[in-house]
């Protein structure tokens, strides 16, 4: 092996070490996953068409915010989709934040203040049939006026369409995801780097290392302890948090 190669792969393994350990000292000290640990889930039902799996399928939708911050506190806001196929296929997980539309600020993380008028995208794009693709939610439904968790639990969207869109094409809808009922945590882990959709792999290379280092440090960290309460906002009425990401 060349000096610079090794000199390369030096860096890497620094580099990993420094985000794995970081994130698990956050989700350590949260008693949660490190980046949006509080949240709520929703029994959910998801038709898609092609390119992603067609069909109709169960599954688990949780909304979060990314810094877990109080009541109708701005935040990053997150829309987290488990698919459960069939019995005999492995679910898949999608996570979705708040972001913009257009060809870079679909990359870019958007503090939001409403989950109605927030547009959540993947920010990375996942790779497909040797395209990068983006995903994109879109509530649907009345506009709720809030950006607190707690008040999720009788006042959220009615849904999401989703869309997908590639490097240079426009957005093409691709699906419908509906909320149907509040769910009690189940302690699951919503991990897009473990559960793709078939033939899907997040890109680019580089940023999907990274991601995984991030996810495996905030799953050590937390170590499959359940998510603490979200902060008491200005609603009298609580709600149990949903499954956490990473």
């Amino acid at each position: 092996m060349s000096t610079g190669r090794k000199v390369i792969d030096v860096i890497r393994g620094s580099t990993e070490a420094v985000v794995r350990e970081t994130f698990r000292r956050i989700a350590a000290v949260r008693g949660a996953a490190a980046v949006h640990p509080h949240g709520v889930a929703f029994k959910a039902e998801l038709e898609l068409v092609a390119p992603l799996p067609e069909g109709r399928y169960d599954a688990v939708a949780r909304l979060s915010k990314g810094a877990g911050t109080p009541g109708d506190q701005v935040d990053v806001l997150g829309l987290a989709i488990r698919v459960q196929p069939a019995a005999e296929a492995g679910s898949w997980d999608l996570l979705l934040s708040s972001a913009g539309q257009g060809r870079l600020t679909r990359c870019l993380p958007v503090p939001a203040g409403d989950w109605s008028t927030a547009r959540y995208s993947t920010l990375a794009p996942y790779e497909f049939h040797h395209r990068w693709i983006w995903l994109m939610a879109t509530p649907r439904g009345p506009k709720v006026g809030h950006s607190s968790v707690i008040k999720l639990d009788h006042n959220a969207p009615e849904g999401f369409t989703l869309a997908i869109a590639s490097q240079t094409g426009g957005w093409l809808t691709v699906g419908r995801l509906t909320l149907l009922t509040p769910l009690t945590d189940t302690g699951d882990r919503f991990d897009p780097m473990l559960n793709s959709p078939p033939g899907w792999r997040l890109a680019p290379a580089w940023l999907r290392t990274i991601r995984e280092m991030a996810y495996q440090g905030s799953r050590r960290g937390h170590n499959g302890t359940p998510a603490a309460r979200p902060p008491a906002d200005s609603s009298p009425q609580a709600t149990a948090p949903g499954a956490s990401d990473g």
